[in-house]
C-alpha cells in the first residue's frame, strides 16, 4: 500500500479491560436465579431433537465375527408454526460484526459492507445486542455491545457510517478483539455469534486459528466467515469455518453482502437446541467414530458434542462396531444405545431424549 494507507490509524476502543460495559439484559434477577439451580433433564419425546439409528446389515451370519457400520442420526424438528398475527418469539442474540476496513476495501466495497451492517442493525430486535469491531493490520471496537433499542441502533448506524478503509489486513487482530468483547460481557444472551467479513489475504493468522476458536468455544459463541471479492483468502476462511463447525460463505458479487449477512442472522434465529451431547453406549467393541465434532471415546462408549442445532438440521455420526461371533439367534443382538442431552432454547429446559437402539438379527 502507499504510505498514506500503510500508516492508516484505526479509530475506536482498544483497551479490552474496559469491555465489560455491555448493555445489561432484562430480567437479571430471574436469569441469576435460573443459573443457580440447574434442573434435572426432562426425559421427553416431544422436544425439538430426536435420535435414531440405522445399521449396514440387518442380519449377521452366525459363528463369525464381523465389523459393521452403523449410522446414528441427530435430527432437529422444524421451528414452531404460528397462526394469524402471532409470531414465534425467538431467542435474543449477541452479535459482533468484525469488518475488514483495510486499504483494499476502499470505494464500493466499504459502502456495501456499511449497507449490510446497517441492514442487520435495522432488522435487530430491541432485546438483541450488537457490537462492531473494525480491523486492518490492527483492530478496534467501534461500537460496544449495545441493545438494539432506538438509541442503540442510532449509535450503531453512526459507528458504521464513520468506518474508513486503509491499511493492511490482520484477521487474527479482528477476531481477537471480537472475542475479547464476548469474553468480557457481564451477561450473555444464549445465542451469540461473531460475523467475520473480509476481502483480503492474511498469511499471519493461520497459526492462531486453533487458539482463537478455543476461546470462542469457551465464550459460547459461533464464528461465521464471509469472504468476498477475487482476492479473499478462501483457504484460510474455509479452515476457520471447518474448525468452527459453521458454514463459510463466499460472496462473489459485493452487492449480495447484505443478503449473505441477513441469511446468517436469520439462521441464528432458527437455533432450536444448544450443547447437544450425544452419548453412545455400546454392547460390542466400538472401533471408530467418524464425526467432525468434538469426540470422547473409549472401547464401549463415545460422546459427541454438537454446539448448536438449527430447525430441520440433521447430523449423521458414522460408527464402526466389531460384532463377536457368539450370539443368540432367537433374539436380536443389541449393538448400542444412543441418546442426547441438550438445552431446548424455546422451552428453556434441559432435555434428555429417549434412547434409540441399534440392533441386528443373527
Amino acid at each position: 500500500f502507499p504510505p498514506s494507507l500503510r500508516n492508516f490509524e484505526m479509530q475506536g476502543d482498544t483497551e479490552v479491560a474496559s469491555f465489560n460495559d455491555d448493555d445489561l439484559l432484562e430480567e437479571v434477577a430471574a436469569a441469576a436465579a435460573a443459573a443457580q439451580a440447574e434442573p434435572e433433564p426432562d426425559t421427553s419425546v416431544d422436544g425439538p431433537v430426536s435420535v435414531s439409528t440405522r445399521i449396514e446389515y440387518s442380519a449377521l451370519p452366525m459363528g463369525k465375527m464381523q465389523d459393521v457400520f452403523g449410522l446414528v442420526t441427530v435430527q432437529a424438528a422444524s421451528a414452531p408454526v404460528t397462526s394469524g398475527e402471532q409470531e414465534a418469539e425467538r431467542q435474543p442474540m449477541d452479535i459482533v460484526c468484525v469488518l475488514d476496513v483495510s486499504g483494499s476495501m476502499q470505494g464500493d466495497k466499504i459502502r456495501q459492507v456499511q449497507d449490510a451492517t446497517r441492514f442487520i442493525i435495522e432488522q435487530a430486535d430491541p432485546k438483541d445486542r450488537l457490537a462492531i469491531v473494525a480491523f486492518n493490520s490492527d483492530a478496534a471496537r467501534v461500537l460496544r455491545l449495545r441493545k438494539m433499542s432506538a438509541e442503540g441502533k442510532n449509535d450503531g448506524n453512526i459507528a458504521t457510517i464513520r468506518l474508513q478503509a486503509g491499511g493492511g489486513t490482520s484477521i487474527a487482530a479482528g477476531l481477537d478483539m471480537a472475542l475479547s468483547v464476548m469474553e468480557r460481557r457481564r451477561q450473555r444472551n444464549k445465542v451469540s455469534a461473531v460475523l467475520l467479513l473480509t476481502d483480503g489475504q492474511d498469511g499471519s493468522t493461520r497459526s492462531r486459528v486453533p487458539e482463537l476458536l478455543q476461546r470462542a468455544t469457551v465464550a459460547n459463541c459461533a464464528i461465521y466467515a464471509f469472504g468476498f471479492g477475487r482476492d479473499h483468502d478462501a483457504a484460510l476462511l474455509s479452515e476457520i469455518a471447518e474448525q468452527a463447525q459453521t458454514p463459510f460463505t463466499f460472496v462473489e458479487d459485493t452487492e449480495k453482502i447484505r443478503e449473505a449477512f441477513a441469511g446468517a442472522v436469520g439462521g441464528l434465529s432458527s437455533i432450536v437446541a444448544q450443547r447437544v451431547v450425544l452419548t453412545m453406549k455400546c454392547q460390542v467393541p466400538l472401533k471408530t467414530v467418524h464425526t467432525p465434532f468434538p469426540l470422547q471415546q473409549t472401547e464401549c462408549e463415545a460422546t459427541v458434542t454438537i454446539p448448536d442445532m438449527f430447525a430441520l438440521e440433521r447430523r449423521d455420526i458414522l460408527v464402526e462396531l466389531s460384532v463377536p461371533a457368539e450370539g443368540d439367534n432367537a433374539a436380536p443382538t443389541v449393538l448400542l444405545e444412543a441418546s442426547a442431552r441438550y438445552t431446548d432454547l424455546r422451552g428453556n429446559r434441559l432435555v434428555h431424549t429417549t434412547p434409540a437402539i441399534m440392533e441386528a438379527q443373527r
